[in-house]
C-alpha cells in the first residue's frame, strides 16, 4: 500500500476529511463550517486545483455538497422517503430526527396550465388552476422543491398557511369535502436546470431525483397534480417487499 509520501496529494487530503468526518471533526450544521478550497490550500500548501480535485472526489463519494458562494459543506445522512403510500413527510422527516421547515415561494389562484398539467387535470389551456410552489429543507439544507397544480374551484378555498404547514391532500378532504381514491407515483431522475439549481442551493445539472404525483378523488376525478424535484446527493427512495 502507498504511504502518504507517495500517494497523490489530493488523495491525501481526501483521506484526511474522510478521518475528521468520521470523527465528527466536522460539524455538519447548514453554513456553520464550510470548507473552502482557498482555505484548504493554504492550509496544505498545494495549488486551489488540487484542493478542488479533493473535494470533487469527496463530493462523487456523496460525503459533501458544494453551495455557492459559501463553500463545502459536510452532507448530513440522506433524507429517506417511502413510496409505498402518499407521502407523509412531516411524520416520516420528524421520525429521522430533521428540523423541517417550509416555505411557500409561489401561490397563484389564475396560473393557465400547460399543456402536460391540463393533461393530467383533465382540463383545458384556458381554465385557471391554482399553482404553488414550495420549498422544503432540513437542518438549514433544503431538500426539496414542490410544484402541485388544483383545479381553481378547490385551490382557491385553501389558505397560504395551510399550503405550508399540512399534508395536501389532507388539506383538500378537508377543506372541500373531497376525498382521496387513488393516487399514481413515478419516479424518475434528471438535472437540474438553472431555477431548480438556484432554489435548491446546488449547481446547474446536478442530479435530481423527480418524483411525480397525480391524486384522484372516490370518482377518479384528478384533483392534485405535480412534480417533487429531491436533491440526489441528500435525498433517498426506499421500497419495502412483503
Amino acid at each position: 500500500m502507498k504511504n502518504e509520501d507517495t500517494k497523490p496529494k489530493y488523495v491525501v487530503i481526501k483521506e484526511h476529511i474522510i478521518r475528521q468526518i468520521e470523527t465528527h471533526q466536522y460539524n455538519p450544521d447548514f453554513l456553520k463550517h464550510p470548507i473552502t478550497e482557498t482555505a484548504l490550500a493554504e492550509e496544505w500548501g498545494v495549488s486551489r486545483l488540487t484542493a478542488r480535485h479533493a473535494l470533487k472526489e469527496l463530493e462523487h463519494e456523496g460525503l459533501v455538497h458544494s453551495i455557492r458562494g459559501v463553500g463545502t459543506l459536510v452532507s448530513p445522512n440522506k433524507v429517506t422517503g417511502q413510496l409505498k403510500s402518499l407521502e407523509r413527510f412531516y411524520a416520516e422527516w420528524a421520525l429521522q430526527g430533521q428540523d423541517i421547515r417550509v416555505d411557500v415561494l409561489t401561490l397563484d389562484h389564475h396560473y393557465r396550465p400547460s399543456v402536460a398539467v391540463a393533461l393530467k387535470l383533465h382540463a383545458s389551456l384556458s381554465d385557471n388552476v391554482t399553482y404553488f410552489e414550495r420549498l422544503r429543507s432540513i437542518d438549514g439544507v433544503p431538500i426539496v422543491l414542490d410544484w402541485r397544480y388544483i383545479p381553481a374551484e378547490i385551490g382557491s378555498q385553501i389558505s397560504e398557511a395551510q399550503f405550508r404547514d399540512r399534508h395536501l391532500y389532507e388539506v383538500v378532504s378537508e377543506t372541500a369535502g373531497i376525498h382521496v381514491g387513488s393516487a399514481r407515483m413515478e419516479v424518475e431522475a434528471m438535472l437540474a436546470n438553472d431555477d431548480i439549481a438556484a432554489k435548491l442551493h446546488i449547481d446547474r445539472k446536478a442530479p435530481l431525483l423527480v418524483r411525480g404525483v397525480t391524486i384522484c378523488d372516490a370518482e377518479d376525478r384528478p384533483i392534485i397534480t405535480g412534480w417533487s424535484y429531491y436533491r440526489a446527493d441528500l435525498y433517498k427512495y426506499v421500497v419495502e417487499l412483503p
